[in-house]
């Protein structure tokens, strides 16, 4: 009889209070759905609106994986550095240099007689086309019994070379050349060494100082 009045004033209860409940109810699931998001859903930076999506149009905050925002800097381009190469195609190596320690003096089979030598000469066929070994420009032509013609180019870093025993050279005081650039013609222009035949008589000075020109062609590449 108790639990049927019970039942009666809960039924009665509902029917009168309705409205409410459902608002309640709503209210309570609205709660619920907020509360579950906020558990579920991952901080993100206020400062972020893309939900912690890096946008790609937004470079303020991106550097390049750089967390401290420090600004990156790309590294300098490194300077191409030109290399020698061989002044051309030579057979042999005739009279060599002397550097005034090892080698003092060398024989002159055209002065018959022993001297010093401040280059090498190179053994070519006649006609060889002599190329400037490095870019450069042309400081000086000219045309002396003991050299015959030369053509005196300076590569830049110091080092300044006599290209001699040539043909008449065709080319001019002043001007540019790259590697590779013909500059003369091997011959026997050089009464000094007429006796040898055809060949580049080449000599080498870097900073002010005669060198070996044997050693840069000997560590260079054609």
């Amino acid at each position: 009889m108790n639990n049927y009045k019970n039942q009666t004033k809960l039924s009665r209860f509902i029917k009168n209070n309705a409205t409410l409940l459902v608002i309640i109810f709503c209210v309570f699931a609205i709660l619920s759905l907020v509360l579950v998001s906020y558990l579920v859903t991952p901080d993100v930076p206020v400062d972020n609106p893309n939900g912690g999506i890096p946008d790609p149009d937004d470079n303020t905050n991106v550097n390049n994986g750089n967390q401290n925002n420090e600004p990156t800097t790309k590294p300098e381009p490194q300077p191409i550095v030109e290399t020698f190469s061989y002044p051309l195609e030579f057979v042999s190596v005739g009279m060599e240099h002397c550097d005034g320690q090892e080698v003092i003096f060398v024989y002159n089979s055209t002065l018959n007689t022993w001297r010093n030598h401040k280059g090498v000469d190179l053994m070519a066929e006649e006609g060889a086309t002599v190329s400037a070994m490095k870019s450069g420009e042309i400081v000086e032509i000219g045309n002396s019994y003991e050299l015959g013609w030369y053509v005196v180019v300076d590569h830049g870093d110091g080092v300044v070379a006599t290209y001699a025993s040539l043909a008449e050279p065709q080319v001019v005081k002043g001007q540019k050349v790259v590697k590779g650039e013909k500059i003369g013609q091997a011959s026997t222009s050089a009464s000094y060494e007429f006796s040898q035949g055809a060949h580049l008589h080449l000599e080498i000075e870097q900073n002010g100082e005669s060198v070996d020109p044997i050693k840069f062609i000997e560590n260079q590449s054609k």
